[in-house]
């Protein structure tokens, strides 16, 4: 069964572009800062903040609001990390791996596949991810950075042949995708919900509140 005739909703400026594949820009520079040229795929949006290295999932009560996540690959135990964090970089994964699924969602700047990224950070303490180009700077050069833009035509009509549907996972997101000109939800993910009750699930069963 085909889907919908879809009509573009935000008519205006989307604010960055998306890089589909690994690439290595390591020739790049911000003013005077180059880039540390690491090989990435990307997720669009740029931030500066402190780099947090987690070499396991044991330790992502040390991850503060703002900061850049770096790991070499998450998991749905990093979610509660990863709702704090505003960056996230990590040395394995590919575009369908867990950071990049959940980036998306959560519109947070992504870099993953970096291969060293864990050690080429390890004694840098603020950086600036540049997720719309697969970069990684020394320091803070937010003010620097030019986003990449797309004109999106006002009058954009689509009619698909198939379905549309969207993953969902955040329920802080529910209300914006139920927005969304799809024809549903394909897939539901429980990590952040569970994240969101403070309790393991297992406790609760155990004492009979659940």
């Amino acid at each position: 069964m085909g889907g919908r005739r879809r009509q573009a909703q935000h008519p205006s400026v989307a604010p960055h572009n998306y890089h589909p594949g690994p690439r290595c820009f390591a020739q790049r520079r911000v003013g005077n800062a180059e880039c540390l040229g690491l090989r990435s795929l990307c997720q669009p949006r740029h931030w500066a903040g402190t780099v947090r290295i987690i070499n396991d999932a044991a330790q992502v009560d040390q991850v503060l609001k703002g900061d850049i996540l770096v790991t070499e690959i998450t998991t749905p135990d990093f979610v509660p990390a990863m709702k704090r964090a505003a960056a996230i970089v990590t040395d394995r994964g590919g575009r369908t791996c867990h950071a990049a699924i959940v980036s998306r969602e959560m519109g947070l700047p992504c870099i993953v596949d970096t291969i060293d990224g864990t050690t080429k950070l390890r004694d840098i303490p603020v950086a600036t991810v540049d997720g719309g180009a697969g970069e990684v700077y020394e320091g803070d050069h937010q003010t620097k950075l030019v986003p990449q833009v797309i004109e999106i035509p006002t009058d954009a009509n689509l009619t698909t042949k198939t379905k549309l549907y969207v993953n969902l996972a955040d329920p802080d997101s529910a209300q914006r995708v139920a927005a969304m000109c799809v024809d549903g939800v394909g897939l539901l993910r429980v990590e952040f919900m569970i994240a969101q009750l403070g309790e393991h699930p297992r406790s609760m069963l155990e004492s009979g509140r659940a």
